[in-house]
């Protein structure tokens, strides 16, 4: 999963903005029409990418979750601490004991809890 917040236009276009207006270079009232013209000609765009960050956000939620009943808190502490150091997710999961096929035994496993817990 990639956060799309990292490459949605609409954030993008704010940061850019609010660093302009930092500089003095925009008034409040110019930057405010220049997103509401933005969000006006994309709102199609921004409604996908609103429906795939919600996707996103509760796909890690669930992730997390699943990591946490699964392998427990000293996992996490150990899973944070590794992707601070540097290390790729990937290299974190092949570690456990648990996955080391890597993410793709993580994604069934975790598939699997998610249905399990839905009754599917």
């Amino acid at each position: 999963m990639t956060n799309p917040q990292k490459t949605n236009p609409l954030v993008e276009l704010t940061v850019k903005l609010q660093e302009q207006l930092a500089r003095g270079e925009i008034k409040v009232e110019d930057m405010n029409r220049q997103i509401s013209d933005f969000a006006t000609t994309h709102a199609t765009e921004l409604s996908q990418a609103g429906i795939r960050n919600m996707t996103y956000y509760s796909e890690s939620l669930s992730l997390f979750e699943f990591l946490l009943a699964t392998e427990g808190k000293a996992f996490i502490r150990t899973m944070c601490q590794s992707l601070k150091a540097g290390k790729s997710m990937d290299d974190v999961i092949r570690s456990s004991k648990a996955y080391p096929g890597g993410i793709p035994q993580l994604e069934q496993a975790w598939v699997a809890w998610v249905q399990a817990d839905r009754g599917d």
